[in-house]
């Protein structure tokens, strides 16, 4: 990463706005995340399975949900609606939960799986649309890199703060707390609207395929990026499958095994759903710099290689 591209003031004007509304969408959902389990156990009584079934439920869905939302958005609905349409939906899904009864619970879990999917990918096409309108695609990877820390902000926050409130005031402070957050997100986005053109909101152009390419074989090229490709998303699925245990089973684990007390104070279970990212924060403009000074010594691993190591830490720390 240049010095340009670390100069804040030389990106886009909105990718402040995305950052921040970006940030308190995370700081929401990952501090419903750290809540959710620990609620249906401890409040509705479910057994450990039930309540791991039902956030395995939630997390895949989730995380399904975007394809559809993305595809709403790049047809219909434009980008600005569906962000707007999504968080408002997340506000009122935390808000749901907040009155702890399960009728409520289940709308609000609804409410979010449909607002998380309206707002993700269509946030996160808005941040290279903002490059693109520019000219300077050139800084759109160090963009996503700042976006993915107001991601990381969020999830380090997001804990704390809704793990306080739940444990000091009551679980549907923890999830209002969440609800605010979103609230928050939403205000900073629809201020902010005057730094972005109309043209980034809007839903892209169609694109034709030449029929002579549309049936051409692969090259030999193509067939081992495609290859690669697979093999790496088969190795992501298996991650996230084994990552989101950090809010289901190793969630009730710390509450139930783990001393949290430090000098007489009992830190709170959702806190330590805070480790994570405040650990990429800490560490990833380290491991970034380490990266630098192999690639001016000429040894820089590529991407795969990369992918490979941090894939090994990860086997190592389970």
């Amino acid at each position: 990463m240049d010095l340009q591209s670390q100069n804040l003031n030389s990106h886009p004007k909105g990718l402040s706005v995305l950052f921040f509304t970006e940030t308190w969408e995370r700081f929401s959902f990952y501090g419903m995340r750290a809540l959710l389990v620990l609620f249906l156990t401890k409040v509705f009584h479910f057994s450990d399975p039930d309540a791991n079934r039902i956030y395995g439920i939630y997390t895949g869905l989730v995380y399904l949900t975007p394809l559809a939302g993305g595809y709403l958005a790049d047809r219909y609905l434009g980008f600005k609606k569906s962000i707007l349409l999504g968080t408002i939906l997340m506000m009122f899904g935390h808000l749901s939960l907040a009155f702890e009864t399960k009728p409520f619970f289940f709308l609000g879990l609804t409410l979010l799986i449909i607002g998380v999917g309206f707002f993700k990918p269509n946030i996160s096409t808005v941040v290279g649309r903002i490059y693109e309108e520019e000219n300077k695609t050139h800084m759109k990877d160090s963009g996503f890199t700042i976006f993915y820390m107001g991601i990381n902000l969020g999830g380090f926050l997001g804990p704390l703060f809704c793990g306080y409130f739940s444990e000091s005031f009551g679980w549907g402070y923890g999830f209002g707390v969440a609800a605010f957050g979103v609230l928050f997100g939403i205000l900073i986005f629809l201020f902010g609207q005057k730094r972005f053109s109309d043209r980034v909101f809007k839903p892209g152009k169609k694109h034709r395929i030449d029929e002579g390419n549309k049936y051409s074989p692969l090259t030999r090229e193509e067939k081992r990026r495609v290859v690669i490709i697979l093999i790496f998303t088969a190795f992501a699925i298996i991650f996230w499958s084994v990552f989101e245990q950090i809010g289901s089973s190793m969630n009730l684990f710390i509450d139930r095994h783990v001393d949290r007390n430090w000098f007489g104070y009992d830190i709170p279970t959702p806190f330590f759903q805070s480790l994570n990212p405040l650990l990429i924060l800490i560490l990833a403009p380290l491991v970034a710099s380490f990266w630098t000074a192999l690639s001016k010594r000429n040894w820089k691993p590529d991407t795969s290689i990369r992918f490979v190591y941090g894939f090994l830490f990860w086997v190592w720390a389970f």
